[in-house]
């Protein structure tokens, strides 16, 4: 995705001042829209297609889901039945679903 990002980028952008400029704003907005600095709840709606477009979401996502549906995170709290993993991750916006993992690694070949 790098690759092809600063290949885009070079061929917008012929001079190098408007090539650095383009670039460093393409590289924010892949990082904001990435899920891990604004969360997907957070995005406005008219520019959710930039969070679904931003192959970082993918893999945050694919990370997370391994991570906190792990059997570390698997205790139940008290006041919910769901386990201690699905609740941070429904708290910073990510799918709790195990088959996202699949969709992350998916896309990231993709």
């Amino acid at each position: 995705m790098a690759s092809s990002l600063f290949r885009l980028m070079a061929a917008l952008g012929r001079d190098v001042v408007v090539a650095n400029n383009v670039g460093s704003f393409a590289l924010l907005v892949v990082l904001v829209l990435g899920g891990f600095v604004i969360s997907r709840e957070d995005v406005h709606k008219w520019f959710l297609w930039g969070y679904w477009s931003s192959p970082l979401m993918y893999g945050q996502n694919a990370i997370a889901v391994n991570e906190f549906l792990g059997h570390s995170w698997r205790k139940v709290t008290e006041n919910s039945n769901e386990t201690l993993g699905v609740l941070v991750m429904k708290t910073r916006g990510f799918f709790p679903q195990a088959y996202w993992y699949w969709i992350g690694v998916g896309a990231l070949i993709g």
